[in-house]
């Protein structure tokens, strides 16, 4: 099992770290060619999707690396495509959801995104019926 880290070097000390804890194969590239090789898919953090993305307009993204963002998607489809598994964490998660077609909301700019001192929060709705409502109830 060999997994596929898609970002740049510079930016997976963490995730390396953390493979080598668990004495995973894994490789880091940015190269269409390593998904071959590959059997998952690791996409990590990092800064935001660029908004056009998911249909909205820019206000107030950070760190957008549209270079990178379209790698990380291409990868992801080919992952799909291929049946092998992927594992988003933070921004990675967020590309798979624009990837099915999901959209999202800037928190750091949304109205209904309230700070409380450093911690940020805001409104979540779980529907009856749904695993949030059974392991949490309403929130």
């Amino acid at each position: 099992m060999k997994i596929l880290i898609a970002d740049r070097s510079s930016q997976t000390k963490n995730y390396e770290a953390a493979l080598l804890s668990l004495r995973a194969d894994f490789e880091i590239s940015l190269s269409l060619r390593s998904a071959d090789s590959a059997s998952r898919l690791l996409l990590p953090g990092g800064g935001d999707i660029h908004p056009s993305r998911y249909g909205q307009p820019d206000s107030g993204a950070q760190d957008i690396d549209e270079e990178l963002d379209e790698v990380q998607f291409s990868l992801l489809d080919t992952f799909v495509r291929a049946g092998k598994p992927v594992l988003g964490i933070c921004k990675g998660l967020q590309i798979i959801n624009v990837y099915f077609g999901g959209d999202l909301l800037n928190l750091r700019t949304a109205p209904i995104h309230k700070s409380r001192g450093r911690d940020r929060q805001h409104a979540v709705y779980s529907p009856p019926g749904s695993l949030l409502y059974s392991l949490y109830g309403p929130c």
